[in-house]
């Protein structure tokens, strides 16, 4: 995996509109169907639809009239076909259950005046879940399907007698991404006058779903045969929906501020296939292809930033991004760049960056004489951090450093920000090692608290030593360090974890 070259790369956000515990809104895996199609995906929320969702649970989900497009094999020829996908999830997980079960419909309708090379198609899952911990196991079962598929004329209807569609996903909810991994495998018989088609098709399924990045990605593998011929075949669909933040300079002479950024919401959709065995009769025919889907972006603008007395300071940018996305608060002239962010403070950012939810200290009063207990004496309710802390410490980013304290006003240090980061990307498992050490030059310096998770950092390269090949890990961080950390993980996120679930298992770069 490529490193990007910074000292720290750490962290993804959004904005404080997310502080008040409002649940991320996050991609499920299957909004593309399961059929090796790709849709034009759904967009990220606006930072201001999540703060008008005001953290209502959403138990029933539709995403409607959705551009798809899917490679059809059934003619021998490699075809494209179109619709409008819809998918709508009647139910969900319950937060307070460890299993359930609820249904799923995807739907794919013929566009308006489309006259060829068009699906219709209607299936059911019945779908049944369990969590374990974190984890979530769904298994898909069709319970009805009907389909008919025109290709140039032709049309190819299922045989709704003889079928089979199934899909199993575990789910990894870690405290800033949702991490997928799936198998289906697939049965079915479609018929054209009196010729039959024999399909079956096996794959798998892969995706991540965060506040910056969503990306699924399907390997699936089909079989078509015939009185006459087979065919078999490889198709790679994968959908991201990325926001990223751009800086658009103001062009009139007169207006108040000189720019701002805004968030950029776009989507990349490419499916490509590979012909593994061309019939015979089809010599000649090109054995792979490739198609995409091209979405408008959607903007918005976020306040601007008056960083003018930081101009010349290496961390400007990252500090004006942070005010801007809303992630440090307070007057920008007093954010101090060159001193050392405090514990509490680093906590607050990384919370708000990954949408965690909060709870706000309880305001009834306890019983009389009844004993009050804190998780740490030194974080109390009247402190602004402490929702944060301890939403951190739940989660299982970010633990005390002793004696039962948490010193929220205490600087950081730079193992401590990394531990927290990969802890928040619950990546710490990449650092597991029979050794128990790390490639740095001051292995001997790190704590073994922290050595795993340092170990994973530097596997997937979002920590970069020094020319010694030190990584310093008790110096303190600054806040103009801190600032930099987190708008580089935002990057790590949108660029680097995208790839690795893109093109890394497709071949192909959008």
């Amino acid at each position: 995996m490529k490193k990007i070259k910074k000292t720290w790369l750490i962290a993804f956000a959004l904005c404080a509109l997310f502080i008040f515990g409002i649940p991320a809104v996050l991609a499920e895996a299957g909004d593309i169907g399961f059929f090796g199609g790709i849709s034009e995906g759904t967009r990220l929320p606006l930072s201001t639809d999540i703060l008008i969702q005001n953290g209502k649970k959403i138990t029933n989900r539709t995403l409607t009239n959705l551009t798809y497009k899917e490679i059809v094999f059934l003619d021998g020829v490699p075809k494209e076909v179109s619709g409008l996908l819809t998918v709508k999830q009647q139910g969900d997980i319950a937060d307070t259950a460890t299993y359930g079960s609820y249904k799923v419909t995807y739907t794919v309708a013929r566009a308006p005046g489309a006259t060829t090379n068009f699906i219709q198609r209607s299936i059911v899952f019945n779908v049944t879940w369990r969590r374990e911990g974190t984890q979530v196991v769904k298994n898909y079962v069709a319970t009805s399907w009907t389909e008919t598929i025109n290709v140039e004329g032709t049309t190819f209807t299922l045989s709704t007698a003889d079928y089979s569609f199934t899909v199993s996903l575990l789910e990894d909810n870690t405290p800033g991404v949702v991490y997928t991994r799936g198998d289906m495998s697939v049965k079915a018989t479609y018929t054209n006058g009196a010729t039959r088609y024999s399909y079956t098709g096996i794959g798998e399924i892969y995706g991540f779903s965060s506040a910056w990045a969503n990306t699924e990605t399907h390997r699936l593998n089909g079989r078509i045969e015939t009185d006459e011929w087979q065919m078999s075949y490889q198709v790679r669909p994968s959908v991201s929906v990325l926001k990223t933040l751009q800086y658009s300079k103001s062009e009139p002479t007169l207006i108040s501020f000189d720019g701002n950024y805004k968030e950029v919401s776009y989507n990349e959709s490419g499916l490509a296939y590979t012909i593994f065995n061309i019939p015979a009769k089809f010599t000649g025919m090109a054995d792979s292809g490739f198609a995409n889907i091209t979405t408008p972006n959607t903007f918005e603008q976020l306040p601007f930033v008056n960083v003018s007395e930081y101009a010349g300071h290496p961390s400007a940018r990252d500090i004006e991004k942070l005010f801007a996305m809303g992630m440090a608060t307070g007057p920008v002239n007093q954010y101090k760049p060159n001193q050392a962010i405090r514990r509490g403070d680093f906590v607050t950012m990384l919370v708000k960056a990954i949408k965690l939810p909060i709870e706000k200290p309880s305001t009834k009063k306890p019983a009389k004489n009844a004993p009050v207990v804190f998780t740490f004496p030194d974080v109390l309710p009247e402190r602004a951090d402490y929702p944060y802390i301890m939403a951190a410490y739940k989660a299982g980013i970010a633990g005390g450093r002793g004696l039962g304290q948490f010193y929220p006003d205490h600087a950081l240090q730079r193992d401590e920000a990394i531990f927290m980061i990969v802890r928040a990307m619950g990546l710490s498992g990449l650092g597991l090692t029979p050794t128990n050490a790390t490639p740095f030059a001051d292995d001997a310096d790190i704590a073994d608290w922290a050595k795993k998770e340092l170990y994973a950092a530097a596997q997937i390269g979002i920590i970069v030593p020094d020319a010694n090949g030190n990584v310093n890990p008790k110096t303190t961080v600054s806040k103009g360090e801190a600032a930099a950390i987190i708008n580089g993980f935002i990057e790590y996120m949108r660029i680097e974890l995208k790839a690795d679930y893109a093109e890394h298992i497709v071949g192909y770069v959008y």
